[in-house]
């Protein structure tokens, strides 16, 4: 599960636990920007970092993939289910 941090326009900040899976669903649906933060231990190393600037590897080929990506544009693969260890 990763941390999500999404900052309201009175300066209040929300925490959710969040899937891939669902952090990819709320970018498609705009509850999400790629300027929103997010946090976990192993994919951001422990620091808050955007979503836009998150860079996973392809499970089949290795290629670099964004949080955005469905499909891994080196081999095809479906990585739109993508976990995070735990």
């Amino acid at each position: 599960m990763i941390k999500v941090r999404i900052e309201t326009g009175e300066r209040k900040v929300i925490e959710h636990l969040v899937s891939l899976t669902t952090l990819n669903k709320w970018l498609e649906d705009g509850i999400l920007t790629p300027d929103t933060e997010v946090w976990s231990e192993t994919l951001t190393g422990g620091v808050w970092k955007k979503i836009g600037d998150l860079i996973f590897d392809c499970s089949e080929c290795g290629a670099e993939i964004s949080v955005k990506d469905k499909i891994c544009p080196r081999c095809g693969a479906d990585v739109s289910e993508v976990e995070e260890d735990v």
